[in-house]
């Protein structure tokens, strides 16, 4: 992960816990094969990608961990 995107990463994760969902957050700068194996673990539904485009777009990237499929979901949306 960006490093300039890790306080945006914990605001996420923060609002979400907030609402009531799990969240486990990953900042170190992992592959991306590693960071699905992580998901896979803890058994997550979901994956939230926090990357530098998305992010000037005031989105983020949500991986169904179930379909694989990968939709841009704007923040504001994300409860």
């Amino acid at each position: 992960m960006d490093e300039a995107l890790r306080p945006a990463a914990c605001g996420i994760a923060a609002k979400l816990r907030a609402a009531g969902r799990s969240v486990e957050l990953l900042l170190e700068g992992k592959k991306m094969k590693a960071v699905f194996k992580a998901a896979e673990r803890c058994n997550a539904q979901r994956l939230l990608l926090v990357g530098g485009e998305e992010w000037a777009r005031g989105a983020v990237a949500v991986k169904d961990l179930t379909s694989r499929q990968q939709s841009e979901v704007p923040v504001e949306q994300l409860v």
